[in-house]
């Protein structure tokens, strides 16, 4: 029988997988269109840097869930960004194309970093953990300014209500499942989600919302 633990878990990576999933609707439609300027080219260089370096923490550690969550993540973002760079090729621009490699050579280089200079296999752990979790409390908290500023202006927020409210839902997952483990590289990153978070939807209970459905 599936322990709660297990079952928290199983509900943060099914709610972060369908996340990740999210950009194959926004490139069918940029390949349809042919209009590049939505697509979030620098988020998901980001993202996909660290779901790489996560994918070899999860690994180190033997979670094998968020392992499969992980190269699931690298694997679709790498296709959105190589959708993207074959567009941008197509118009000859070659700089998100470059950039990918940039992203691919930084990762090898620290690959590199850990086996041959580092080296100790607890240090090694240690040190993609706290790469990947600090990339990550990053791109949680990058929602915090747009919810000040809604929250002291008194305007509407500047973000959609839906991913505001899943967002902060999946750190409150995230956050308790690596509480339950006693996981500080998984816990420790969305704590910055669930700040955001409670200050977006505050922001929103408050003020409502700005973007609007297109049509």
């Amino acid at each position: 029988m599936m322990g709660y633990v297990d079952l928290v878990g199983l509900t943060a990576t099914v709610v972060t997988f369908f996340f990740f999933a999210s950009g194959i609707p926004l490139c069918r439609e940029m390949w349809k269109t042919g209009d590049m300027t939505k697509f979030p080219f620098y988020m998901f260089l980001i993202s996909d840097i660290n779901t790489v370096i996560m994918s070899y923490y999860t690994y180190r550690v033997s979670a094998w869930m968020l392992v499969c969550l992980n190269v699931a993540g690298t694997a679709l973002q790498a296709g959105y960004l190589l959708t993207f760079s074959y567009m941008s090729y197509k118009r000859n621009r070659v700089a998100p194309f470059v950039q990918c490699l940039l992203g691919v050579a930084v990762v090898l280089l620290a690959y590199a970093y850990l086996r041959v200079v580092v080296r100790e296999p607890t240090r090694i752990t240690d040190l993609a953990g706290l790469t990947g979790s600090s990339m990550i409390c990053i791109m949680q908290a990058m929602p915090l300014p747009t919810a000040l500023k809604a929250l002291s202006s008194k305007r509407p927020l500047e973000a959609d209500a839906l991913l505001t409210v899943l967002g902060l839902v999946l750190a409150l997952l995230w956050l308790t499942y690596g509480m339950l483990l006693g996981d500080f590289y998984i816990w420790m990153p969305n704590s910055s989600g669930v700040a955001a978070g409670l200050l977006g939807v505050c922001a929103l209970l408050a003020n409502g919302t700005s973007r609007k459905k297109e049509q």
